[in-house]
């Protein structure tokens, strides 16, 4: 057997937020209007505070508006892959925080989670061509310490065909 290969994402999540901002939308009376902005509500590795967003965005609403983090490994998009040749395999964790309580996120990362499944097999996404999307693990809610627990995480499996 032989080891797992590494395999640079950093295109593969960039246009990963770009599908879900050109494309995805929640359901819900103000969610289903709202338009998901990069560096806004979808973010690659590294998701900022509200307070942050605040001082960027002062009429961000972070009890209304939905913030996506899409994460790969600390080493910056660099991941392991299972695959072999041009085919991969690899794993991205997506967190959501909205409203005011965890099962309010878990309700919508859901959303998102069943949108990938459908949406994103055969699209291409950086340098590659996504074949398959599968469930690694449902949304589940979550708690941080110190924190107001309005969070979800998932994490989800691709399959793809490098271009390169």
């Amino acid at each position: 057997m032989s080891s797992p290969k590494k395999i640079n994402l950093q295109g593969f999540e960039d246009a990963l937020r770009e599908k879900i901002s050109a494309s995805f939308k929640f359901s819900g009376i103000f969610l289903e209007t709202l338009t998901l902005v990069s560096g806004r509500h979808l973010f690659v590795n590294d998701v900022p505070d509200d307070d942050e967003l605040k001082q960027q965005y002062p009429d961000f609403d972070g009890d209304k508006e939905p913030i996506v983090g899409i994460y790969t490994t600390p080493t910056e998009g660099i991941r392991a892959s299972t695959g072999s040749g041009s085919k991969h395999d690899w794993t991205l964790r997506l967190d959501l925080r909205l409203g005011a309580v965890a099962e309010v996120a878990k309700e919508k990362l859901e959303e998102l989670f069943e949108w990938l499944l459908v949406e994103v097999p055969g699209v291409r996404m950086g340098s590659f061509i996504v074949r398959g999307v599968l469930s690694s693990t449902r949304p589940i809610s979550f708690r941080r310490e110190g924190d107001d627990g309005r969070h979800a995480s998932a994490t989800v499996r691709f399959l793809g065909v490098s271009l390169d």
